[in-house]
């Protein structure tokens, strides 16, 4: 470099006041590699990144909102950006490698890649407080054909509108809804109407709407959460995340009827 660092003499060597500042830059980028070095490698364990994870249901509360808060307490130093769309809306995003992950309600052919079941969760209608049906423990389907069923757009509304419509109702009782899910909730204290969420959506703790188990022959109906991911990828991120998800302990009371979706 043509500049002089060190200084001899019978004594030693001495740092020059050039030499010193070089020293001082120089231990600044050691450490930075070192650190540069350490993330790297808790990269490749998965547990430094980020997380780009789509999903069709709410988790306010809930197995998919359980799994979550596991998730990010065993990898806290993974940032979790979540996405919430339509099944076909996180797939394709997914497809298009905009998202590591989704969770989405299972149907047979839903995503020609990688993906496991996790497990189930129930429906529940929702209603005001002053609903006729609030005071009921428990709701079959026949006990809603007199009334218009709001369903939103996004989320599980297109699975929600498949099972209405499987179980007879008419298409003027259906009424398709742009609003986000607590958005769509707040307007049933208004209306004599009810809505029908999986039983994540519990946890948005809106005081004048009540929840009741939708049932089929008695039992609860349960939909099936699938997670979708490409399996050609070798992220460690997502590596971790989909085996802590398949590890997780979902529960959903195997003798209740689960509804392919």
């Amino acid at each position: 470099m043509g500049i002089k660092l060190f200084e001899r003499s019978r004594t030693g060597s001495q740092a020059t006041r050039d030499g010193a500042e070089f020293l001082s830059v120089a231990s600044g980028v050691l450490a930075e590699m070192d650190r540069a070095v350490i993330r790297l490698r808790l990269r490749r364990r998965g547990r430094v990144g980020t997380l780009r994870l789509g999903v069709q249901t709410s988790f306010a509360s809930g197995p998919v909102g359980d799994m979550l808060d596991r998730y990010e307490k065993a990898y806290p130093e993974v940032e979790t950006q979540i996405t919430d769309d339509t099944r076909e809306g996180v797939l394709r995003e997914l497809a298009a490698t905009r998202l590591d992950a989704a969770i989405v309600l299972s149907r047979d052919g839903v995503w020609s890649n990688s993906c496991a079941l996790l497990g189930h969760e129930r429906l529940m209608v929702a209603m005001g407080k002053s609903h006729p049906l609030a005071f009921r423990t428990n709701l079959p389907w026949p006990d809603l054909s007199p009334y218009v069923i709001m369903i939103p757009r996004k989320g599980a509304g297109a699975e929600v509108l498949r099972l209405v419509s499987q179980h007879g109702a008419e298409t003027q009782q259906v009424d398709w809804q742009d609003a986000s899910i607590d958005r769509l909730l707040a307007m049933l204290t208004r209306r004599e109407r009810v809505s029908i969420v999986t039983a994540g959506a519990v946890g948005l703790g809106m005081e004048d709407i009540v929840f009741r188990p939708l049932v089929s022959d008695g039992e609860p109906v349960l939909v099936r959460h699938m997670l979708c991911w490409r399996g050609e990828d070798e992220d460690s991120v997502v590596g971790r995340f989909v085996e802590l998800a398949q590890d997780y302990d979902w529960g959903g009371g195997s003798s209740a009827l689960s509804v392919g979706l």
